[in-house]
């Protein structure tokens, strides 16, 4: 097969004007330690910008995904709170604020868990194959689900080159957190990618379990995505999540390791297995693309894993810029020491470029959590809503938007704030009527 040219475009959220630090994740280390401090929304809507505009000066396409709308008042209407929008607020407020704060969480911030996205390339029937996550593991995130699956029917609309799955079934069988335990690894010149789907747990009573925090991902739903996609058993690789890593705060595998082209960076601690692991995939590399890749190990000695959790250093965005590999880490990697002497030591990056994102780290969010990676064609890229294709007009108008009305500071009292809930309704409005994407609300 001829190798086709591809575009790896960054899906970016913005953060919604209700971002707060509720605490909600249960084994995400930072979340639950930043729970009830004081969150600043406007900052953490501009720096997820900011980063998005990184990128397109990387001369990379990028997409803008709007916040949804926050909060859901039609989820704290089917809790059993009724009447007004303020009577809503104002009665989940006394009775149930850990509700509350749940139907206004900024979640969807976190694009890599949104999909499970196959190319083209990748798929038996050549077409685009797109399973929205169910995110079923955690009530406040179960919620972005019907928006997320609008959002991308509207933007990848072209049912001849776009297959939309819908969510798996929201059971713990099949508990699916998106593109964070997925990663497609390619050579330049091979149009096939291989994918790596892990998972925390499965239905087989044999496999080890952690035991501090929950499993977050399952076999059966990476199975499932992987079938429905029209994947060649040759272009997959499954892989468990050491249950000991799961009870360190490791949620998800994008905590613990990072895919790029052929480059795959990982702590000798992400699997169950990891020889194992590495061995399949290198033995399938082989086959594909008739070379081997590049695989890179961070030794526990050299970063334990309390280190990558609290340093997101594998949650690092890694992209390829005017042939230059650059890897986009978390400010915090500066600060932490294993996390820069490992950064200083990787030979496969040429440059580290430092973002301040702590808005979102702390709530288990590096630059990696807020992008979803879409591979397409030139066609294909062509063919999708162009509304949301990041450009320097759009940038300024979003910038102009979030600092007019997304607030400085957010406690829980202010959702007891008229003004404060009528200014994060605009604000998302006119969001969406900058991506032309009013018609969903």
């Amino acid at each position: 097969m001829k190798a086709v040219a591809m575009l790896e475009l960054n899906a970016d959220c913005l953060a919604a004007p209700t971002h707060h630090f509720g605490g909600l994740a249960f084994g995400n280390v930072a979340s639950l330690t930043s729970k009830a401090t004081l969150s600043h929304p406007k900052k953490a809507a501009l720096q997820g910008l900011e980063k998005m505009k990184l990128l397109f000066d990387l001369g990379l396409p990028q997409l803008i995904f709007p916040p949804h709308p926050k909060p859901c008042y039609q989820a704290l209407k089917n809790l059993g709170f009724e009447g007004s929008k303020s009577t809503i607020i104002t009665q989940a407020y006394k009775k149930a604020p850990e509700l509350l704060l749940m139907c206004s969480s900024s979640s969807a911030m976190w694009m890599a868990n949104a999909a499970t996205i196959t190319p083209s390339t990748d798929s038996c029937d050549q077409k685009v194959h797109i399973t929205p996550a169910n995110l079923a593991s955690n009530f406040h995130r179960s919620l972005e689900v019907p928006l997320s699956q609008k959002l991308l029917r509207a933007i990848f609309f072209d049912e001849k080159k776009f297959i939309h799955h819908p969510p798996l079934a929201a059971a713990s069988e099949f508990f699916d957190e998106g593109a964070a335990n997925h990663t497609r690894l390619w050579q330049k010149k091979s149009s096939q990618g291989l994918h790596l789907f892990v998972f925390g747990k499965s239905q087989n009573k044999k496999e080890k379990k952690a035991k501090k925090y929950p499993a977050r991902q399952t076999k059966e739903a990476q199975s499932a995505i992987s079938r429905l996609h029209l994947l060649d058993e040759a272009e997959v690789v499954f892989a468990q999540q050491n249950p000991h890593a799961i009870d360190q705060g490791v949620f998800h595998n994008d905590v613990v390791a990072s895919g790029h082209e052929n480059l795959y960076l990982f702590h000798e601690d992400a699997y169950a297995n990891t020889q194992k692991v590495m061995e399949e995939l290198q033995k399938k590399a082989l086959k594909l693309f008739g070379k081997e890749l590049m695989l890179v190990p961070i030794k526990r000695d050299d970063m334990p894993l309390q280190d990558a959790v609290r340093s997101y250093f594998f949650n690092s965005q890694i992209v390829t810029s005017n042939t230059k590999r650059i890897l986009i880490a978390p400010i915090e990697c500066k600060k932490i020491k294993t996390a820069k002497n490992c950064l200083e030591g990787l030979n496969c990056i040429d440059k580290v470029l430092f973002v301040p994102l702590n808005e979102s780290m702390k709530n288990g969010g590096g630059p990696a959590c807020l992008r979803l990676r879409i591979p397409l064609t030139s066609v294909e890229f062509k063919s999708i809503h162009q509304g949301v294709v990041f450009s320097m007009p759009l940038y300024e108008k979003l910038k102009q938007i979030i600092e007019k009305y997304y607030p400085d500071t957010l406690h829980l009292d202010d959702f007891l704030d008229g003004s404060f809930l009528q200014s994060a309704e605009t604000a998302t409005y006119e969001i969406y009527q900058a991506l032309k994407l009013e018609h969903l609300l």
